[in-house]
């Protein structure tokens, strides 16, 4: 659910707030930036435009490169030129701040919005920026990043991890069980009627009713055109595991083995264990980063994929979460001034105490 408010910054306590607003200052100065050079680009492509055909002109004339004219707007195409490729220059390199920063902001934006309709946002507590020994923020900052890519790298490793053989066996069994108990034939007819049910001389219903699952679709001709004919058939995989159960599950357990690697393989358990971990581990870093770029903000830059909540240092709290401890506090604070007036109130003398 998107939150419709008018500014997002309005949803932010005071830190969280002041960092969104450097932020948006920053992306609407790299803007204006962005939007002076584009400008100057125009202006010098118009430029080059105008000196080609006039030196187009002027060779028509058949006149000498020495020529005063030819000389001068030789000169002038070769500085348009130049000016066109510093200008992009300039892009290139604006652009490697001013992208990440726009890219932030929409992603802080959008998240605002989403998170607003049941949370309430908090500061984070301040704390001390981690610093190794001599370390200054540029390279305390690489140090978090290049942790944050080691522990993308080891996500991404648990979840292109296999699983055990005994689980693929296990699904497998299942698999094949199913199969089985859903083309195992029908034999009714046999005890209630002796063969097939037979109605008015027709056979309504063959003496064994076997599973017909499979749905066949072929193209055929007819007189108007090109069709198709569909139809049911037998369900020869469901009869196999019906009649051959215990021999199809070995072979395909042979198969299993052949492709497994238990070495590396995590269960289900351990593959949710080392992601919450994982995922503990990345957010620590990343708040840390945070941290960082607010003591070096001005001389530092933020990546476009930092987490919100970890760029603005600030939490989401669950309005459901807040209401029950704001609950839980006033109730406390009700017996607590209940207890202080009672033991204030003057006992009347025989009033036991």
């Amino acid at each position: 659910m998107i939150f419709d408010i008018h500014d997002p910054a309005d949803l932010l306590p005071p830190q969280g707030k002041q960092h969104y607003l450097q932020l948006r200052g920053a992306a609407d100065d790299a803007s204006a930036i962005t939007h002076g050079l584009a400008s100057r680009l125009i202006e010098e492509n118009q430029r080059r435009q105008t000196v080609s055909l006039r030196l187009a002109q002027i060779r028509a004339q058949r006149v000498g490169d020495d020529h005063p004219e030819m000389v001068a707007m030789t000169r002038a195409l070769a500085d348009a030129v130049a000016e066109i490729e510093r200008i992009n220059a300039r892009v290139a390199q604006h652009n490697l701040t001013a992208a990440p920063r726009s890219t932030l902001l929409r992603n802080i934006d959008a998240w605002l919005r989403t998170m607003a309709a049941n949370h309430d946002f908090e500061d984070m507590e301040p704390e001390p920026v981690k610093l190794l020994r001599g370390e200054q923020i540029p390279t305390g900052l690489d140090r978090h990043r290049r942790r944050l890519r080691e522990l993308d790298s080891d996500r991404a490793r648990v979840e292109a991890s296999p699983y055990p053989s005994s689980h693929a066996k296990m699904i497998a069994a299942n698999y094949i069980d199913q199969l089985a108990e859903a083309a195992t034939p029908v034999v009714s007819s046999l005890i209630e009627h002796g063969g097939p049910l037979v109605v008015d001389g027709a056979v309504v219903e063959p003496p064994i009713v076997f599973s017909e699952t499979k749905l066949v679709e072929m193209k055929v001709a007819t007189s108007a055109g090109e069709g198709v004919s569909t139809g049911y058939q037998v369900d020869p995989v469901g009869l196999m595991a019906f009649l051959f159960r215990d021999q199809m599950l070995a072979r395909i357990n042979e198969l299993v083995d052949l492709e497994s690697d238990d070495k590396v393989a995590l269960s289900r358990e351990q593959r949710a264990e080392q992601l919450a971990t994982i995922a503990s581990d990345r957010q620590a870093v990343e708040i840390d980063e945070g941290r960082l770029l607010r003591a070096g903000f001005g001389t530092t830059e933020p990546r476009a994929d930092m987490s919100p909540s970890a760029f603005l240092l600030v939490k989401a709290v669950p309005k459901a979460a807040r209401r029950s401890s704001r609950d839980h506090a006033d109730a406390v604070a009700d017996a607590r001034r209940a207890r202080e007036a009672a033991e204030s109130r003057p006992t009347m003398p025989g009033t036991p105490s």
